[in-house]
């Protein structure tokens, strides 16, 4: 009886060990689960074509469009007159800029013109003895003679032999002196041409001024240009004579209206591109403001516009193509910091909407709209 009680326990500790290690087998096994292969998400958007002007936006300061640099090209003494000569000084168009004392040189001028009447007196009898029909117009010419007042135009000769008479007396060469020197003395005094502002002032009153001086700049605050450079292939949907949006940079809610008046031909090598030149007409506009054009070109057409994030090697968009990312080439017709304009897709094609990390040519990717 004991012998069979000690097989029963041995039998069930048998049973109970291969119980254990069975569930400690089970225990220790790997749950396998299947690995699914994920792709990437790719955002797309359909390709629509459109025929639209393209906003180009460029920056560049102002210039007086009428700006002088007063040079003196003549000696004297600075004198004052009506208005300071200062900058900042307004001056309308006529007004007296500023003067150089002439009295030496103006009396000198008398003392020639007195001299050239002399001369032409001295000539009368022989005008009257050998060409009687031209001495009533040498007389009226001396009888209306002012040497306070500039010279007249001389009597006509009427035959070539009175010409070469009126030469061998130098009273052509005495005449186109005086008019040089009556030219010259114009230049002691200058007036403003147009109406503007007296912006550099390098002279004051009572000092000499010699002659090459520089003597100050006057510009024009009614009419300003500015020069922007744009695309090369875009220049020639930009005309002549189209209206400009421009805008401050430092008050955005300011703006002005320009219009283009010239194109430059040439194209910048380096950067390729075109200098536009806008004409702006505004009196709260001062010279070196910096200001940011808006240029609107012709109708382009065909067209599409991406963000520029989406260009790959500079003229290649990814396509998706049954859930397949493909490269296509494309011509890039404008590009700014944010978007490109390009041609070259077709309608109904799918495109990235955004970029996909680590794309490459061929990669499938899980297509989202």
């Amino acid at each position: 009886m004991r012998k069979l009680i000690s097989i029963f326990i041995a039998l069930v500790m048998i049973a109970l060990a291969i119980f254990i290690a069975i569930m400690l087998i089970n225990r220790k096994k790997p749950q396998m689960t299947a690995l699914k292969k994920s792709m990437p998400l790719a955002y797309t958007e359909i390709v629509k074509n459109k025929d639209m002007p393209v906003t180009i936006p460029a920056s560049g300061s102002l210039v007086a469009k009428n700006k002088i640099q007063f040079f003196s090209e003549v000696q004297g003494v600075f004198e004052e007159s009506d208005k300071d000569f200062r900058a900042g000084e307004k001056f309308a168009k006529g007004d007296l800029i500023y003067k150089l004392n002439s009295d030496e040189f103006y009396t000198n001028l008398l003392a020639q013109k007195s001299s050239f009447q002399n001369l032409i007196v001295s000539i009368m009898p022989d005008i009257k003895l050998d060409f009687p029909d031209s001495f009533d117009n040498w007389e009226n010419y001396i009888n209306e003679f002012d040497i306070t007042k500039p010279l007249s135009d001389l009597p006509k000769p009427l035959t070539d032999k009175e010409k070469r008479f009126i030469a061998a007396k130098n009273i052509y060469t005495n005449f186109y002196t005086i008019k040089n020197l009556e030219i010259k003395l114009d230049k002691y005094t200058i007036y403003a041409p147009f109406d503007g502002v007296l912006t550099i002032a390098n002279v004051n009153p009572g000092t000499l001024v010699r002659s090459g001086q520089s003597m100050g700049e006057f510009v024009d605050t009614g009419v300003y240009e500015m020069e922007v450079s744009i695309n090369s292939a875009l220049a020639s949907k930009i005309e002549v004579g189209d209206d400009v949006l421009v805008k401050n940079l430092e008050k955005v809610e300011e703006e002005f209206h320009g219009k283009i008046i010239r194109k430059n031909a040439k194209v910048d090598l380096g950067s390729q591109t075109v200098n536009i030149y806008i004409e702006l007409r505004n009196n709260n506009l001062k010279e070196g403001m910096y200001l940011r054009a808006l240029l609107k070109s012709k109708v382009l057409k065909n067209i599409y516009q991406i963000p520029r994030n989406l260009l790959v090697n500079q003229n290649e968009v990814y396509t998706v193509n049954d859930s397949v990312l493909q490269l296509q080439s494309v011509e890039l017709v404008y590009q700014n910091a944010q978007s490109v304009i390009v041609r070259g897709l077709e309608d109904g094609q799918t495109i990235l909407s955004k970029p996909v990390p680590k794309a490459f040519e061929g990669l499938k990717v899980s297509v989202s709209n």
